[in-house]
This record gives structure tokens, C-alpha cells and sequence, in this order.
């Protein structure tokens, strides 16, 4: 979405306005987890045969999904999950 080139970037732009002034990091208080249903994708990935499974933990953009004190972009701080 920062790539001037890119459609997404466009898109973003036309929807959002400029990444200077809306840009990854708001969308984070978006971001709910209350439709979230682990016992659901467990039973999932079961019955798909997965014989190993692992979250993320953090997310590629340095979103941390558990509580941290080394950023504040994480779940619990950003209010989509509870410690």
C-alpha cells in the first residue's frame, strides 16, 4: 500500500486518503476478534489432517499478537484481545 505504482496504493488513496495521513497502523483499532472461534479452526485443520499447526505471532508488519512492552501495536494494548 506505500508503493506509489501499485494498485493497491491507488486504492488506498481513493478509499482512505494518503498513507501519510491513514496508514497501516490505523487500521489496527478495526481489527475485531470477536467472531474469532479457535475450537473451530482446531476442529479445521483436524479434519483437513494437519498434524502440526502454529500461529503467528507477529505479524510481518511487527503487529504483535500477544502483550509486550516493546510496542504498542500489539493485540492486547490495541484492545482486539485480552491478556
Amino acid at each position: 500500500m506505500y508503493q506509489e505504482v501499485s494498485p493497491v496504493y491507488r486504492h488506498h488513496v481513493a478509499t482512505w486518503g494518503h498513507p501519510s495521513k491513514f496508514g497501516y497502523h490505523d487500521f489496527i483499532p478495526r481489527w475485531k476478534a470477536e467472531k474469532f472461534d479457535p475450537d473451530a479452526w482446531l476442529t479445521l485443520f483436524k479434519e483437513a489432517g494437519a498434524k502440526y499447526l502454529t500461529p503467528c505471532a507477529v505479524h510481518h508488519d511487527g503487529f504483535a499478537l500477544w502483550e509486550t512492552r516493546y510496542t504498542p501495536f500489539n493485540a492486547v494494548d490495541m484492545g482486539i484481545c485480552s491478556a
